[in-house]
C-alpha cells in the first residue's frame, strides 16, 4: 500500500473546495478491505484583536469508491491544509499535505459595539473596528448618514442621505457641517473585492448650540428716566433646540462693589436665577429683573427696565439713581439635560441721569496674576533669540518654566484659573448634567505609549467645568470645538503682540573689567539669533549660565536672506577669551546635533555644550506635521543633564518658532505631570516676558495640534535591549478590552494619519496628469511631489512620485508606482534628475490591479533609449531571492552632467496579494544589499516602487529607517517610522500585518547586527 497522489482542487469557492485525486484500485490498496479519510486544518482568529489564532482540525470518512469530494462550511480567504489517509489492516499511509486557499467573500458586519463616537455641535468624530470576519482583504469602508430627527423646528427631517468612502486603513471619520441638536442615522459597512458586507447602524445626536442674536453692535437705549431705562429686545434664533426662555439681567454697582467695564464678547452668562430680593439677601452682584416666554417676543420689542412690574415671578425693580448698572439680555435653550445660554450686553455702562458719580477707573488687567502651576517649577529655559535669550533662570524662581520637580497646584493658582476661565469663555454658557466625553471613552485616543506609564498627579479639573486648563482626555474634543464653534475659536484667543526685550527680564552678563557697560546682551529670560558682533557675548552667556543645550530653530539662510550668523566653528576657534572646539557632528533627517568643548582663559575646567539644530521648519508658515519636531524635543530633553543650567533657544528673531518650542516643552511636561494643559495662559505668560512670542494664529493652532499628536501617540521608542520583552508584552491580548497594545498602536497610527483632501492633490488631478497615475486612489500630495527637471522639448514635470525622509537623510526615498507604458521615460528621468543610485522593485512583472499590467521598463540585454534617456545594462546576477542589475543612465540633452550608475534590485520573494514578504530572511538580505550599495555610492537616493507605490514600498522604507535607528541610536521605533512615511504619503504601511511583521524583521535585524544569531 502506498499513499494517495494527485490531490487537486477542481473548483475553489469562498466556503467550499471541490477536490479530486487518483482513483483507488487493488494495485494501490493491496487489500480489498480498506478505508479512506480526508483530514484538513485551518487557523481562525480567537476573537481578540491581538493576532492570536486557533487551529481547527477535522478528519472525515470518504466513500472508498469515489475519487472526489466537496469540502464545505470553510471560512473564506483561508489557507486550508488537506491530506488523504488510506488505511487497511496492515497499516496507514498518508498523502503529502496540500494547501489551498478559499476565495474571498463579502465581509461580515462591523460589530455595532465597536462604533464609538464623540458628538460636538456641528461635528461628529466616529471610529470603528475592522469586521471580526473580514473574509478577505478589506478594500474600503462606506459610511452613510442621514438626519432623522431634530429638536430644532427649522431643520427639515428626514434630510438627504450622504455617503462617504474611506480607505482600508482609515477606520475613523469626522463628519462636519452638521446641524446642532439633530439625530443622525449612521451606517458603516466594509467591502472586499466580492462586494459590501452587512451594515452596522447607530444613531448619534449632535450637541445643541447656544441661541444666536442678530444684534450687530451694542444698541443705544431708547429712553431713560430717573429709575428706568428702555431698551430694544430682539428675539434669538435657536440652534439645535428652540429658545426656552429669555432673561433680562441687571448687574448693579455700589460703593463697595465695583463693576468693570466689559466689552462685547467678554461677558459671562448668568445661569443662577436670582430675583431682586434673593440677590440682596445673598449679596450677589446680579439679579433677573424679568423672564420672558419666547411667545412674548415674536419680533423686536421695546422693554423698560425698572417699570415696577413682575414678569414670570421676577420683580422688575425700579433702578436706584445713586448706582451704576449694566443691563444684559440672555436667551436659554434646554435639551436632554444640556443648557445653552447666549448673552448680549444691551447697555455697556450706564450712568443714571441724576447721578453725580464719576466713572470709576477700571483696575488695570495684569497677566502676572500668573501663579500658573506649570510655571512654578519646570526646568529653567533659556530662550536665546540671539540677541535675546529666553532664560527663565533662578532669578525668576517664582516663574520658572522648567524643573524636573513636580509641584502641587496651589489654591491661588486654582482660583486664578477659574477666574480667568470666565474671561476666556465665549458668550456661550454650557450647563450639562453629565459629561459629553468620559475619560475612559477618550483614553484610547489620548493615552500615552502602551509601554510607557505616565506618572501623573491627580488632576483637579473635571469635564464640564469652565476653566482655561484642559484635561488631556478632553483635548481632542476641545481642539475640534476651538476650530469650529463660533465665539470659542482660536481667533478669539489669539492676540498679536510686538517684539521687544523687557529690561526686567534681561540677561545681565558679568561686566568685563575694562568695559563697565559690557553686561549687556540682547537676551532676556525668555529669548534672536546671534549677530556677528554678538558672538563673544553669546558664548559668555552660555558659560556664565552653565548652559549645556542650545536649541536652534532656523537655517542660516532662508529665502535668500541671512537669518542667523554662524556662531560656531567647523574645527576650533577663539572668541575673545573663550575657545570653542567642535568635537562631533551627528546629522539626521530633520535635525543636526553638534557637540562642542568650551574652554576659557583663567578657568581650569572644560565645559561641554550640545547644539540641537532643527532644520525642517519650513521657510514660510509652520511644519505640516509635528512628528519630527516632537522627536527633536524629546531628544533635547533626554540629552540635557538634570543639573545643567538653562536651555538656550533661538530662531532668527527670537519669537514665533522659539515661542512654539517653549510652549510645547512646557505643556508636554504639564500634561505628563498634571494630566491637563493650559496653552492659553502659557502663551500669555511668555508674551508678558517678550512680546510676539507667538507671531501668528497659524502657530497658535500648530501648538494645539502638536500637543494633541504628542498625547495621542505618546513615546513609542524602545531600547534595543528591551525590545524582545516589550514586543512580547505588546502582543498580549487584554481580557477586558479584547485587544492588544500593538493593535491599539496601529489604530492610533491610522487615527493620526492625515487624510488627503482633493486640494492637496491638485497637481496629480490636473487633466493632463491623470493618465500618468496608475490608480486615482493612490496619489501623492503636492507638498511631497518629486518634480522632474524640464528642458527644451519636455513639456511636463509631473510624475506620480513622492519624496520621503529616512531616519538619517531628508528626501532619501523616492516612492512611486510601477511605471506605466506611457511613463517609462519619466521614470528614468526621475532616476537621473534626483541622482538615484538604487532602484528597489517589490512587485512582480505582469502583476496588475488595473487595466495597466506591470511591464518591463529596462533593456535586457544591451542599450535602449527612452526619450532623452539612454539606459544600458552593464551586468546581471540572480539567485532565488533577488535579481540585481547594474545600469548606466544618461540624459543626452544634458551630456555635461555625466553618467549615473544605478543598481536595480528586483525582489522575487513577495507574492501577489500578500501583505508581507514570503521570506523575512530574504527581505533582510535585500535591505542589507541595498544599504551596502548606498554606502558605497555615497549621497545617492533610493527609488522604491511596488504596484501602487504604497504598502510594500512603505514597509521597505520603514524597515530601512529602523535599521538606521538600531545602528546609530540602539533604538527601535516602528510607530515613528510609519508615521513619518505616512506624513509624506498616507498609504505607506497599509496594514497591521505589515506593521506587526516589521517587528519580526527588526528583531532579526538586531540579531544579525549584533552577531547573536548564526543566520
Amino acid at each position: 500500500m502506498r499513499a494517495l497522489r494527485g490531490l487537486t482542487a477542481t473548483e475553489i469557492q469562498p466556503r467550499q473546495l471541490a477536490l479530486q485525486w487518483e482513483p483507488l484500485g487493488y494495485n494501490l490498496t493491496r487489500c480489498h478491505t480498506y478505508s479512506l479519510s480526508l483530514c484538513y486544518r485551518y487557523s481562525m482568529p480567537t476573537g481578540g484583536s491581538g493576532g492570536n489564532n486557533a487551529t481547527v482540525r477535522e478528519c472525515l470518512q470518504v466513500d472508498r469508491n469515489t475519487s472526489h469530494f466537496t469540502l464545505r462550511d470553510l471560512p473564506p480567504f483561508r489557507s486550508v491544509h488537506i491530506r488523504l489517509a488510506l488505511a487497511n489492516p496492515e497499516g496507514k499511509k498518508e498523502s503529502r499535505e496540500v494547501t489551498f486557499q478559499t476565495e474571498e467573500d463579502i465581509p461580515g458586519g462591523i460589530a455595532p459595539e465597536s462604533l464609538t463616537f464623540t458628538p460636538l455641535d456641528d461635528m461628529i468624530f466616529l471610529k470603528w473596528e475592522e469586521p471580526v470576519e473580514p473574509n478577505g482583504l478589506i478594500t474600503q469602508y462606506e459610511i452613510s448618514y442621514q438626519s432623522i430627527e431634530s429638536s430644532d423646528p427649522g431643520i427639515n427631517v428626514p434630510g438627504p442621505r450622504r455617503t462617504v468612502s474611506k480607505l482600508r486603513n482609515e477606520t475613523y471619520h469626522m463628519f462636519s457641517g452638521l446641524h446642532p441638536g439633530t439625530t443622525y442615522l449612521v451606517s458603516v459597512r466594509a467591502r472586499t473585492t466580492k462586494g459590501f458586507g452587512q451594515t452596522a447602524l447607530t444613531e448619534i445626536t449632535t450637541n445643541i448650540s447656544a441661541p444666536v442674536f442678530d444684534y450687530e453692535d451694542i444698541p443705544s437705549p431708547l429712553s431713560e428716566s430717573e429709575s428706568t431705562i428702555t431698551v430694544l429686545l430682539r428675539p434669538a434664533l435657536g440652534r439645535g433646540a428652540p429658545v426656552s426662555a429669555y432673561q433680562v439681567v441687571v448687574v448693579e454697582e455700589d460703593g463697595s462693589r465695583q463693576v468693570k467695564r466689559r466689552e462685547l464678547g467678554s461677558v459671562d452668562c448668568f445661569p443662577t436665577p436670582n430675583s431682586h430680593n434673593e440677590a440682596q439677601a445673598k449679596g450677589a452682584p446680579h439679579y433677573y429683573t424679568a423672564e420672558l416666554a419666547p411667545s412674548s417676543l415674536p419680533e423686536a420689542t421695546p422693554f423698560t427696565v425698572g417699570d415696577n412690574h413682575t414678569y414670570n415671578g421676577y420683580w422688575n425693580s425700579p433702578l436706584d439713581p445713586t448706582k451704576n448698572y449694566l443691563i444684559y439680555f440672555q436667551a436659554t435653550s434646554n435639551f436632554r439635560g444640556v443648557r445653552r445660554i447666549k448673552i448680549f450686553n444691551l447697555v455697556a455702562f450706564i450712568f443714571p441721569p441724576q447721578s453725580n458719580f464719576s466713572s470709576p477707573h477700571p483696575p488695570p488687567f495684569s497677566f502676572l496674576l500668573i501663579s500658573l502651576p506649570v510655571f512654578l517649577s519646570f526646568r529653567p529655559f533659556f530662550f536665546f533669540l540671539l540677541s535675546s535669550a529666553y532664560l527663565l533662570s533662578s532669578r525668576l524662581s517664582a516663574l520658572r518654566l522648567y524643573s524636573r520637580k513636580k509641584v502641587a497646584i496651589n489654591k491661588a493658582a486654582m482660583s486664578y484659573r477659574q477666574e480667568k476661565s470666565r474671561k476666556l469663555s465665549s458668550l456661550d454658557c454650557s450647563m450639562t448634567e453629565q459629561s459629553t466625553l468620559s475619560v475612559n471613552e477618550s483614553s484610547s485616543l489620548l493615552g500615552g505609549s502602551p509601554h510607557r506609564n505616565c506618572r501623573r498627579k491627580s488632576s483637579p479639573y473635571h469635564t464640564g467645568q469652565l476653566h482655561p486648563a484642559v484635561r488631556v482626555a478632553d483635548l481632542l474634543q476641545h481642539i475640534n470645538q476651538m476650530k469650529t464653534a463660533e465665539g470659542y475659536g482660536f481667533k478669539q484667543e489669539y492676540e498679536v503682540r510686538n517684539a521687544k526685550v523687557y529690561d526686567r527680564h534681561r540677561v545681565k552678563l558679568h561686566s568685563l573689567l575694562a568695559d563697565p557697560s559690557s553686561d549687556y546682551v540682547n537676551a532676556n529670560y525668555i529669548d534672536v539669533s546671534p549677530k556677528q558682533e554678538m558672538i563673544y557675548d553669546f558664548w559668555r552667556m552660555v558659560w556664565q549660565e552653565n548652559c549645556f543645550s542650545i536649541v536652534m530653530i532656523t537655517k542660516l539662510v532662508e529665502v535668500g536672506r541671512m537669518k542667523c550668523c554662524k556662531y560656531w566653528p567647523d574645527d576650533t576657534e577663539l572668541y575673545g577669551d573663550i575657545k570653542i572646539t567642535l568635537l562631533k557632528t551627528e546629522t539626521l533627517a530633520e535635525y543636526t546635533v553638534r557637540t562642542f568643548a568650551m574652554e576659557r582663559r583663567g578657568y581650569p575646567a572644560k565645559h561641554e555644550v550640545c547644539q540641537f539644530h532643527f532644520t525642517s521648519w519650513p521657510e514660510h508658515g509652520v511644519p505640516y506635521h509635528a512628528t519630527g519636531l516632537l522627536a527633536f524635543l524629546r531628544r533635547v530633553k533626554a540629552s540635557t543633564p538634570p543639573d545643567a543650567g538653562p536651555v538656550v533657544v533661538h530662531c532668527s528673531m527670537g519669537a514665533g518658532r522659539t515661542g512654539c518650542y517653549i510652549v510645547l516643552d512646557v505643556m508636554l511636561d504639564m500634561a505628563e505631570c498634571e494630566g491637563v494643559v493650559d496653552i492659553y495662559n502659557c502663551v500669555k505668560t511668555l508674551c508678558s516676558r517678550r512680546i510676539n512670542m507667538i507671531q501668528t494664529e497659524e502657530q497658535y493652532v500648530f501648538i494645539h495640534d502638536a500637543i494633541l499628536e504628542a498625547c495621542l501617540c505618546g513615546e513609542t521608542a524602545i531600547p534595543v535591549n528591551e525590545f524582545a520583552l516589550t514586543y512580547k508584552e505588546m502582543l498580549k491580548v487584554d481580557s477586558q478590552s479584547n485587544t492588544s497594545q500593538l493593535r491599539e498602536e496601529f489604530q492610533t497610527l491610522n487615527s493620526v494619519t492625515p487624510h488627503l483632501d482633493v486640494e492637496e492633490c491638485s497637481i496629480s488631478l490636473m487633466p493632463r496628469n491623470r493618465e500618468k497615475n496608475r490608480s486615482m486612489d493612490v496619489l501623492p500630495p503636492d507638498r511631497s511631489l518629486a518634480f522632474l527637471v524640464t528642458t527644451e522639448g519636455e513639456s511636463s514635470n509631473y510624475i506620480n512620485a513622492a519624496l520621503a525622509d529616512s531616519f538619517l537623510r531628508p528626501a532619501a526615498f523616492v516612492v512611486t508606482p510601477h511605471p506605466l507604458p506611457g511613463t517609462t521615460t519619466d521614470f528614468w528621468r526621475l532616476v537621473y534628475d534626483y541622482g538615484c543610485t538604487s532602484v528597489v522593485m517589490l512587485n512582480q512583472l505582469n502583476q496588475s490591479n488595473s487595466a495597466w499590467p506591470c511591464l518591463q521598463y529596462w533593456p535586457e540585454p544591451g542599450l535602449q533609449q527612452f526619450g532623452p534617456m539612454t539606459v544600458e545594462l552593464l551586468s546581471r546576477t540572480a539567485d532565488d531571492d533577488v535579481i540585481i542589475r547594474l545600469f548606466r543612465v544618461q540624459n543626452i540633452t544634458r551630456l555635461q552632467e555625466g553618467q549615473l550608475v544605478v543598481r536595480h534590485f528586483q525582489f522575487l520573494r513577495w507574492s501577489p496579494y500578500r501583505d508581507v514578504p514570503d521570506s523575512k530572511k530574504a527581505f533582510l538580505s535585500l535591505l542589507a544589499q541595498v544599504h551596502n550599495w548606498q554606502r558605497e555610492c555615497g549621497e545617492g537616493r533610493t527609488v522604491v516602487h511596488c504596484l501602487n507605490g504604497g504598502g510594500r514600498s512603505g514597509t521597505f522604507c520603514a524597515c530601512t529607517m529602523i535599521l538606521e535607528m538600531i545602528r546609530h541610536h540602539s533604538m527601535v521605533d516602528v510607530f515613528f517610522a510609519a508615521k513619518t512615511l505616512r506624513n509624506s504619503k498616507p498609504n505607506m504601511v497599509e496594514t497591521m500585518v505589515s506593521n506587526m511583521d516589521s517587528f519580526y524583521i527588526f528583531t532579526a535585524a538586531f540579531l544579525l547586527l549584533s552577531d547573536l544569531h548564526p543566520s
